[in-house]
C-alpha cells in the first residue's frame, strides 16, 4: 500500500499534465481574445476610412456636375460667338465683292 506521501506525489504527477493544458488554453483563450479585439479595431478604422471616402467621393461627384454645367454654358457661349464669326466673315466677304479691285 502507498504511503500518504507517494500517492499525493502519484496525484502531482497525473495532475501536472492537466494543468499544463488548462494553461494552454487560458494563454490560447486569451490570445484569441487579444487577436479579436485587434480585429475589431481594424474594422472601425476601416469603416471610418471607407465613411471618409464616400463623402469625398460625393464631394468629387457634386464637383464634377458644377463643372459640366459650366462646360455646358461655355458651349452655348462658343455656339453664339461661332455664329457671330460667320456672319462677320459673310459681311466681310460681301464688303471685299465691292471694293474696286487694286490696279
Amino acid at each position: 500500500m502507498l504511503t500518504h506521501e507517494e500517492r499525493l506525489a502519484a496525484l502531482e504527477q497525473t495532475m501536472l499534465p492537466r494543468i499544463e493544458f488548462i494553461n494552454a488554453m487560458n494563454k490560447f483563450t486569451l490570445q484569441q481574445a487579444q487577436d479579436a479585439s485587434n480585429v475589431s479595431h481594424e474594422l472601425t478604422m476601416l469603416l471610418g476610412i471607407a465613411s471618409s471616402q464616400n463623402q469625398d467621393i460625393r464631394e468629387v461627384k457634386n464637383s464634377l456636375r458644377a463643372i459640366d454645367t459650366r462646360l455646358g454654358s461655355f458651349d452655348v457661349r462658343f455656339d453664339s460667338l461661332e455664329t457671330k464669326l460667320n456672319e462677320h466673315a459673310t459681311l466681310l466677304t460681301q464688303i471685299l465683292a465691292r471694293l474696286p479691285e487694286k490696279p
